[in-house]
């Protein structure tokens, strides 16, 4: 889907459904947290236990997108299937994953921030989430053993 003048319904993952159901015990790691459609990533991510939320570059394609769907995802979905950051980058493209995920890290950040700010978590919780989307989940999810 890079360049321009593509067809936006091909980019939702809610077409994927029919897959997900016929290999269920495939893990499925879905990348650039399906932007456009937050909805629908939810719901799948909710409703089959062999997803997995990737924000692979969702955080340079959206920020506010990114922040807004990391908030949505802590009262709706399990945070054990986030995966706060992906990349997909070769290793020539070392210092574009580098600002990748330093924006990443800001964005997790201020979504966490938020929901600290309205009394939703507390600091040692939002602590915790983000170690678990940027360490702990990925980790798990691929059998890095780390």
């Amino acid at each position: 889907m890079a360049g321009i003048r593509n067809e936006i319904t091909k980019t939702n993952a809610v077409h994927l459904t029919s897959l997900l159901e016929l290999h269920r015990e495939t893990r499925f790691d879905l990348f650039h947290a399906n932007w456009p459609y937050s909805g629908e990533i939810l719901f799948l991510l909710k409703n089959y236990p062999n997803v997995a939320l990737d924000f692979c570059w969702a955080h340079m394609i959206d920020p506010l997108y990114s922040q807004n769907l990391l908030k949505q995802a802590v009262s709706s979905a399990p945070h054990a299937k986030i995966h706060g950051y992906g990349s997909d980058l070769d290793g020539s493209m070392v210092p574009s994953a580098w600002a990748h995920a330093d924006l990443a890290k800001d964005n997790i950040a201020m979504a966490l921030a938020d929901l600290v700010e309205i009394d939703y978590l507390g600091v040692d919780e939002a602590k915790e989430l983000a170690l678990d989307w940027l360490f702990r989940n990925p980790n798990e999810f691929f059998k890095l053993g780390c």
